[in-house]
């Protein structure tokens, strides 16, 4: 069973000890373990991209630190 808390709420904004609820244009302090009866779940979008194949960039590898200075 899902907990139904604030900190699994869509509008909860975890931030350290005490969190804040963004259910109404007011935001209250709350703590994560609080519960307030318009608990909604937050919702996790998963993509699932392909794997790109070993050699499958063109480009080789750019050389790292700075440029040689060039003579006048």
């Amino acid at each position: 069973m899902l907990n139904q808390n604030c900190k699994a709420c869509r509008y909860f904004n975890d931030i350290g000890q005490l969190g804040q609820c963004r259910r109404y244009p007011t935001y209250q302090n709350r703590h994560h373990t609080e519960w307030c009866g318009e608990f909604s779940p937050s919702v996790v979008a998963v993509e699932n991209l392909p794997v790109p194949e070993a050699g499958a960039f063109s480009e080789p590898p750019k050389k790292r630190g700075r440029p040689p200075k060039e003579a006048k």
